[in-house]
């Protein structure tokens, strides 16, 4: 397995690396040759990485993760590695993670996208869902290979070949947070029809779970801009962005009892003027 070679991305928001999840369960341990710290942190958060395996990028701008990716593949490529693992800050991998990539790489040839399975609290499946006329629909999954046409993996823990990467086009720059995933996999299976389900459960925390109104209906904003700024491919894609929005407004109407979040959908979002 000497000719696999992964390149590990971490994508920090506000955080020091030394105390996020993803770092101590997965990143901390030697197996990993050099691993990317990109920093999307305001300017009054200082992270100071003494770790010598760490290639440390700073953005000041919060450019959002597809510009964090794709710099990332590109760095990769430059320093000759063929796979980048992409990594969000909040997850808990298991002891064995590092091997379970390789292994599954180097037995499966013909895939060029691997994922994890992501659960969350009580055990539950997070990732990945299953489309049903668009809509996502999560269930656990055994260990295998899957069609993109029917399943999306998220962005937490994918790993994918570079070549391919580039052959799509990389991530959709226009969007910054949301859809990025959904958005990716539309293009990446225009070249590669399936992908291999590890057998591995990563735990995502959401420990650093907004609760604040103002800081919810700041994020809700963005979340409606990435929307409105997702390509219009079809009418099943947009039947799904409809409702996927629609779900998470009324959510968070539900959850803070406040007003706002419709008055945006409604104005922003729904009846937005070109």
């Amino acid at each position: 397995m000497n000719g696999v070679k992964i390149l590990p991305v971490i994508v920090l928001y506000n955080s020091i690396l030394e105390e996020q999840n993803t770092y101590k369960s997965l990143l901390k341990s030697e197996c990993w040759d050099k691993y990317i710290v990109y920093d999307n942190s305001d300017t009054n958060i200082k992270n100071k990485i003494e770790d010598p395996r760490a290639i440390y990028i700073r953005d000041i701008n919060n450019s959002g993760l597809p510009k964090a990716y794709n710099i990332a593949a590109s760095c990769a490529k430059a320093m000759g590695y063929e796979w980048l693992l992409i990594l969000d800050q909040d997850s808990y991998f298991p002891t064995d993670s590092y091997m379970a990539y390789r292994i599954a790489i180097e037995n499966n040839k013909g895939i060029s996208l691997f994922a994890p399975r992501l659960i969350y609290k009580f055990n539950k499946p997070f990732s990945p869902s299953k489309l049903c006329c668009g809509f996502p629909i999560v269930k656990r999954l055994d260990e295998g290979i899957y069609s993109l046409h029917k399943y999306v993996p998220v962005n937490s823990g994918m790993c994918f070949s570079i070549k391919e990467f580039d052959k799509c086009g990389g991530y959709d720059e226009n969007l910054q947070l949301d859809f990025t995933d959904i958005r990716f996999i539309d293009k990446f299976k225009e070249y590669n029809d399936s992908f291999y389900l590890l057998d591995c459960n990563v735990i995502q925390s959401f420990s650093n779970e907004v609760k604040d109104y103002c800081k919810l209906l700041s994020r809700y904003k963005q979340y409606l801009r990435d929307a409105s700024n997702y390509p219009n491919k079809g009418t099943i894609r947009k039947i799904s962005l409809f409702v996927l929005v629609l779900k998470h407004t009324l959510s968070l109407t539900l959850k803070t009892k406040k007003n706002a979040f419709i008055s945006y959908y409604i104005n922003h979002y729904l009846f937005k003027k070109k």
